[in-house]
């Protein structure tokens, strides 16, 4: 888990979902 937040697109759905609920709030 090396920069989560700035590569969300790459990942698995559930990853990426996380990374816009985390961008989200």
């Amino acid at each position: 888990m090396r920069k989560k937040g700035k590569h969300c697109f790459g990942y698995s759905t559930l990853r990426l979902i996380n990374c816009l609920i985390m961008i989200s709030l």
